[in-house]
């Protein structure tokens, strides 16, 4: 890669690329990447969102090429994924979906209604209430007694914050893989883990006493005793 900024009136900024303007421009891209509308969650724990017209256009594709880029040829690392992402990438098996993972506020409020029903009658009721919802996540079915109520729940958060994207999943880990990566997570998924998960690291002084050696002056000296 051989990156050049410029300014609004097509200036270039004149310098060379050795490195540095190509790890800026992949940092931004990174950053661009975490905070548009195809992903969703806190910070540094974003699962996928689902935009319809970017599944039929592959845009999901371009995402996994781009972050494979900005990693393997500038370094930049995208520790914006959650737990459940990464792991989906690897194939791996992934925890129960939590109500804090959904981003649609009505439907986290009816789901969190049908957790909280205590007889089958205001679990039922909940039901209804979210009915139009459940439906399109083919969670209609409803409850036989009150002990499936968690697994109820459960199917309709997976199928929320999983099932829907899936097809959004599989283009991401195709455009990944046009450089080994997602590949690569699931044979190496606990070493490849800090790449992508857990946000940035904050410095600490053992960091610094780790990377430098302090350079005293000579002894005896008025500099070495200050």
């Amino acid at each position: 890669l051989n990156v050049t900024f410029v300014d609004t009136a097509g200036v270039t900024e004149g310098a060379v690329d050795d490195g540095g303007p190509t790890r800026e421009f992949l940092c931004l891209l990174i950053t661009e990447i975490k905070d548009s509308s195809f992903f969703n969650g806190p910070d540094y724990n974003k699962n996928l969102s689902l935009v319809s017209r970017s599944v039929d256009n592959g845009d999901y594709r371009n995402l996994g090429q781009m972050i494979s880029v900005a990693l393997v040829h500038g370094g930049i690392k995208p520790l914006f994924f959650s737990w459940r992402l990464y792991h989906s990438i690897a194939s791996r098996p992934t925890l129960p979906v939590t109500l804090e993972e959904v981003d649609d506020r009505e439907l986290q409020e009816q789901l969190q209604r049908v957790i909280a029903a205590e007889t089958l009658a205001e679990a039922w009721d909940a039901i209804m209430e979210a009915s139009g919802s459940l439906c399109l996540l083919g969670c209609s079915a409803g409850l036989r007694s009150l002990d499936e109520k968690e697994y109820f729940t459960q199917q309709a958060l997976r199928a929320y914050v999983e099932g829907r994207t899936q097809k959004a999943l599989e283009q991401f880990v195709d455009g990944m893989n046009a450089m080994g990566l997602a590949e690569k997570t699931g044979s190496h998924i606990e070493e490849l883990e800090p790449l992508f998960v857990g946000g940035p690291k904050a410095l600490q002084l053992q960091d610094l006493l780790d990377h430098f050696s302090v350079s005293f002056a000579e002894p005896g000296s008025n500099r070495r005793r200050a």
